[in-house]
């Protein structure tokens, strides 16, 4: 399988082939910004020209300029996979989306990492649950790291102030900034239930910046008891509709890591759901690869 990834606006590739990387021409980073890319897609693809002739699968992450022209010089029982992640459906245009209806007739399957896409997917596209890393993010790497990294957690905001009906100590809560962040009235009036949803027991929270490292994020979790997944996803074009519930990978992460999450239903989620484990998502790729 050969693989490509875009994240953040950027270009950023990641490129697998079967489970390796591919290592990239230094020039690559001449072309990090995706408006760029699209000029010069046909240079890009002609670079990786042996690999699409090989591959059997190959899975686009998010962009879709090369599909046309992979499309060309790839076998003819090859197949091709979009995968959308978020923000390239939810902020789409009607020119870019339009765009990319007409280039998802060339794919094989179109997959959707959340299930709140479905409303903004065509009708052939398919939600495939994120895996969680289940081998990085699990209980007992949360047991192992919670012995030493709880130290220095400095409030966001001051702890309640009633008296607290629970046992036990103070809950550590975290929240991470997010562009998909609720409105501020929002937020104001989710901490005022905050106290109840926890049950009464006194809790401190504290913002971070979402640039921590993939490497880092078991020991940050390891810090908190509960992660708040306030993440405003019932929008499209910037026109707030509704707010609806779903897992973020950081959620996702949290459950893994035994941690309470608080979504934006407030509803305390706890748990990985089975279908976000890697096994499993694996079994349901599998098989819309072997349909497709």
């Amino acid at each position: 399988m050969l693989e490509f990834a875009s994240y953040g606006g950027k270009f950023g590739i990641v490129v697998t082939y079967g489970h390796k990387p591919i290592p990239l021409p230094s020039r690559l980073n001449r072309f990090t910004n995706l408006v760029r890319f699209r000029a010069r897609g046909g240079w890009f693809v002609d670079m990786f020209k042996q690999q699409f002739k090989d591959a059997d699968v190959v899975r686009f992450h998010s962009i879709h300029y090369p599909i046309p022209l992979c499309k060309k010089i790839m076998k003819k029982d090859s197949k091709i996979i979009m995968h959308y992640h978020g923000s390239e459906l939810r902020d789409a245009t009607p020119e870019i989306r339009a765009k990319q209806v007409k280039i998802e007739k060339l794919c094989d399957a179109v997959l959707l990492a959340t299930e709140d896409l479905v409303k903004y997917g065509s009708s052939r596209a398919v939600w495939l649950p994120n895996p969680c890393d289940t081998e990085r993010f699990n209980q007992k790497a949360a047991y192992r790291l919670r012995s030493d990294v709880r130290h220095n957690l400095m409030p966001e905001t001051p702890a309640p102030s009633g008296s607290a009906s629970g046992s036990g100590e103070r809950l550590n809560v975290l929240r991470i900034k997010n562009k998909r962040a609720p409105s501020a009235k929002w937020l104001e009036k989710a901490y005022e239930e905050l106290p109840a949803v926890l049950q009464g027991r006194e809790y401190q929270t504290k913002l971070l910046e979402r640039n921590i490292p993939y490497a880092d994020m078991p020991r940050t979790l390891a810090k908190f008891d509960v992660y708040l997944n306030f993440v405003d996803i019932g929008y499209q074009n910037k026109e707030r509709t509704s707010y609806k519930e779903y897992h973020s990978m950081l959620a996702l992460q949290s459950l893994a890591m035994g941690l309470d999450v608080v979504g934006m239903d407030m509803r305390i989620y706890r748990g990985l759901p089975e279908r976000h484990r890697p096994e499993n998502v694996i079994h349901e790729l599998d098989r819309i690869y072997q349909e497709s």
